[in-house]
């Protein structure tokens, strides 16, 4: 399975530890991608991803986010890789994610984790205000990539909560 670790010129300290860190997570392989850099083409490239559609209301940061997801997954898509894990840069993990897949339903699309292990592959209502795209497994990066693209707000966070509420999708915490 690849990882990618997605960061920002404004985060890149994360980067100091992030070995460490992820190691605590059972990941010793992974990839570091420089996320987006927020520009004028920013908005430009969000209207041809989304078939002229605008980012509504969303801020600089929703759109470098959310394009920076979907390079990581078109980068995918284009190398025929079908399953990921993308992380930010500022992960700690507190168990070994890499055990949990073991655990985890063969059914899945998407699987978010929580960096506290509490045994539960469920998804409830009283999780909206979780971070899904901190760290998140897809298992069918082309299903998600075509589902999040053509859906609104182009936020990744609630994209991403959209796509586990029309697909199989667990939460690991």
């Amino acid at each position: 399975m690849k990882v990618f670790v997605l960061t920002t010129q404004e985060t890149k300290q994360n980067l100091e530890n992030i070995k460490e860190r992820l190691m605590k997570g059972g990941i010793y392989k992974f990839e570091i991608i420089d996320s987006f850099e927020y520009s004028n083409l920013t908005k430009t490239h969000i209207r041809k991803i989304g078939n002229g559609d605008d980012m509504n209301e969303n801020d600089e940061k929703d759109e470098t986010i959310y394009l920076s997801n979907l390079y990581v997954m078109s980068n995918c898509i284009a190398n025929n890789i079908n399953e990921c894990l993308i992380i930010r840069d500022d992960i700690d993990f507190s168990y070994n994610i890499i055990e949990a897949f073991k655990d985890m339903p063969k059914d899945s699309v998407i699987t978010c984790f929580k960096t506290k292990r509490q045994n539960d592959f469920s998804i409830d209502e009283d999780i909206l205000d979780f971070d899904f795209s901190k760290c998140y497994y897809l298992n069918d990066i082309l299903k998600v990539f075509h589902y999040i693209t053509s859906q609104q707000p182009k936020k990744i966070n609630q994209l991403l909560l959209k796509t586990i509420r029309e697909y199989p999708s667990y939460l690991v915490y």
